[in-house]
């Protein structure tokens, strides 16, 4: 598969595996910017792919912010549902993949965003494993192709 068509399927499922911590009832102390830092991820990410240029200023800003409670998550000071976790981690590990310059790293990321975006659709419920299958048929395909 093709960097550009994993880069579409981890944004595709990302988005799809939002739900699973937008509606998630956080504690007082999550502060509303880490609530808000994925969603906000995601439309900063479809802002710069509809764009020609390369100017991922805005991304590596994003990519910062997601530091601290990246590592508030491994060191359990942040402790959130699996389903919850993942859908946060699947767009962490997106906008990490956008903006490595290494080709590796960001197939690897994009791979892991997918992953955790299905995990977190699975195992939130968001969609059934029939809706799953229609949704990844088209990069399925691709996959075969190449």
């Amino acid at each position: 598969m093709k960097k550009r068509d994993m880069l579409e399927m981890a944004l595709v499922l990302s988005k799809h595996a939002l739900p699973a911590w937008s509606n998630y009832n956080f504690p007082v102390n999550v502060k509303a910017k880490v609530r808000s830092l994925p969603k906000n991820a995601l439309s900063e990410i479809e802002s710069f792919l509809l764009q020609k240029d390369d100017n991922d200023h805005h991304l590596n800003h994003i990519y910062t912010a997601f530091i601290t409670p990246v590592v508030q998550l491994q060191d359990a000071d942040l402790i959130f549902p699996y389903e919850v976790r993942s859908a946060f981690l699947s767009v962490f590990q997106l906008v990490r993949g956008i903006i490595s310059k290494n080709n590796f790293i960001s197939r690897q990321s994009f791979s892991t965003s997918i992953s955790r975006s299905l995990d977190a659709i699975r195992i939130g419920n968001i969609m059934t494993d029939h809706e799953l299958s229609e949704l990844t048929s088209k990069y399925l395909l691709l996959c075969n192709l190449h």
